[in-house]
């Protein structure tokens, strides 16, 4: 019986099973088998053993070796080998001082419907990201889902206890530059859906000890997310055309490069240009001639 049983191993690879009999029934007798204590084995015999064993092993694994010979880790796609260093990427955002005069969040019209389904920008935000699907009631109130904190690593399941992150800031974005945008732009800015790095759904502790506070002042709690948030940072600033004072522009210089001076930034949609074309600013939208 334990023969048969033996001759009737699988060995389970990637893409199927391969049948293999059993050529360590032999040696298993062999080698565990009791032995003689008073009975010499020959010079030769331990090294032959050891040899077949060996061998027999190498043969019964051949397809499974095989099979991860044949095995590559995934390569990189093209358009990932081309994306731009983030320090590069840095290094072409002028540095200014900040405005740090006017700030209103009203003048950033936030939480609209942009496409008239019904659904707000928080509740977009939370649809989008949930890592299951999310329960919706009403028009467009999502009660519940699975979304992931980056900046804390927490998985959360009540909405609630979310809040959508501008990752920059809004005041941050109206003190490098966003001041002297036209309204249309800065409703665009507070309510981008079209690049999922500008907002992120976090926990409310998390957002709230970020507050507007930009890289020299405040990075994710989650180790394991602060290269990823840097390189959104900057892709965000260089993607909007807005600018970073000394000390903003100096920690993000030597947080990528004691940390991941590797890090790329994946390209971005187009924003609106700035500053404004007459075909833009002719548009309907909240204070389009602003």
């Amino acid at each position: 019986m334990l023969r048969n049983v033996q001759n009737q191993q699988a060995l389970e690879v990637t893409g199927g099973v391969v049948d293999r009999p059993s050529l360590m029934s032999s040696a298993h007798r062999c080698c565990c088998s009791p032995i003689n204590r008073g009975s010499t084995l020959l010079s030769g015999e331990i090294p032959r053993l050891v040899w077949s064993v060996g061998l027999g092993v190498v043969w019964y694994l051949s397809p499974a070796l095989a099979q991860l010979g044949s095995v590559a880790l995934p390569p990189r796609s093209p358009a990932a080998e081309n994306d731009p260093l983030a320090l590069d990427v840095l290094a072409t955002i002028p540095v200014e001082n900040e405005h740090g005069v006017g700030y209103d969040r009203d003048l950033f019209f936030e939480g609209l419907d942009e496409d008239g389904d019904g659904c707000r920008t928080r509740s977009e935000v939370l649809i989008r990201d949930s890592l299951v699907s999310p329960t919706i009631s009403g028009v467009c109130r999502v009660k519940a889902g699975r979304w992931l904190s980056v900046y804390d690593g927490v998985t959360v399941t009540d909405p609630t206890a979310l809040e959508v992150d501008h990752v920059v800031a809004l005041e941050e974005a109206w003190d490098s530059g966003a001041w002297q945008w036209h309204d249309m732009r800065r409703a665009s800015f507070a309510n981008d859906l079209l690049d999922s790095r500008t907002l992120r759904p976090v926990t409310s502790a998390t957002n709230q000890a970020k507050g507007n506070a930009d890289p020299s002042n405040w990075i994710p709690p989650n180790e394991s997310y602060v290269c990823t948030f840097l390189s959104d940072w900057i892709a965000i600033k260089a993607r909007w055309g807005l600018t970073m004072d000394q000390s903003e522009a100096g920690r993000l210089r030597n947080l990528l490069t004691e940390r991941c001076a590797d890090q790329t930034v994946a390209p971005w949609p187009a924003a609106e240009p700035w500053p404004p074309s007459v075909s833009s600013t002719a548009r309907s939208g909240p204070g389009a001639t602003g």
